[in-house]
């Protein structure tokens, strides 16, 4: 990790600290670059010093568990479909000392024709022909439209009907 990447580490879990305090009780706490036992801006302060000054770093193999009542962003769908079509991240929580499971992150699933991109591949409705030119009736009834989704998803239809 890099000296800037672990400033932005430091200073993130600082501003959590302020809203969930955390209290040394015999170990390391993970954020406290200072060793002081705290979270606090003494922290910031030296790793400040550490990434613009070359003054000592943290101690290495820290954040090994995680402090009580944190968060973090989580996702437990295939690699490289977070933030494609619906998918998204969830929120862990850390309970004594371990992360709890992944909450609400929403992952890839059948594609249904809806105007979203449900299986998370970057195109939407793929397998279905919305948009695409349709028309209904005959001759002068004739009347020209465009596919689209039927209510329950499970398929396309003319947006017209012909008379």
């Amino acid at each position: 990790m890099g000296r800037k990447s672990l400033l932005v580490v430091t200073l993130i879990l600082l501003v959590g600290a302020a809203s969930h305090p955390i209290i040394a009780q015999s170990d390391y706490v993970c954020g406290d670059a200072n060793g002081d036992g705290s979270l606090n801006v003494g922290d910031a302060v030296f790793m400040i010093n550490y990434v613009f000054k070359g003054g000592p770093g943290p101690e290495p193999g820290c954040c090994e568990g995680c402090s009580e009542g944190f968060t973090r962003l989580c996702y437990t769908g295939p690699e490289g479909t977070q933030g494609i079509g619906q998918c998204a991240a969830g929120i862990q929580t850390c309970v004594d000392g371990e992360w709890g499971p992944c909450v609400g992150d929403v992952l890839p699933m059948d594609e249904i024709c809806d105007r979203y991109d449900n299986n998370c591949d970057g195109v939407i409705d793929n397998g279905f022909n919305a948009g695409e030119p349709c028309s209904a009736g005959i001759g002068e009834c004739e009347e020209h439209g465009v596919m689209v989704c039927k209510q329950d998803g499970t398929g396309t239809e003319c947006s017209v009907v012909g008379g």
